[in-house]
């Protein structure tokens, strides 16, 4: 399980970066605390929402490059 969030957390960096964003301007867009966000991501916390909006971000992002 280590390993899942590890790469989640990985793909989700490269979409911010791909982006423009950082972690903490993302989570204010998206009206989560950068907190949350961090905890969510580091596994320390669970909350389906804010998993839902980072994988729906990391998915768009992630496939517009593995496209072109």
């Amino acid at each position: 399980m280590r390993k899942v969030k590890n790469l989640r957390k990985a793909r989700f960096r490269a979409a911010l970066a791909l982006t423009g964003h950082t972690q903490d301007s993302w989570a204010a867009q998206e009206g989560i605390a950068p907190s949350m966000l961090s905890q969510v991501l580091d596994g320390k916390r669970e909350n389906e929402a804010v998993m839902a909006k980072v994988e729906a971000f990391t998915e768009k992002h992630v496939k517009a490059v593995a496209a072109a």
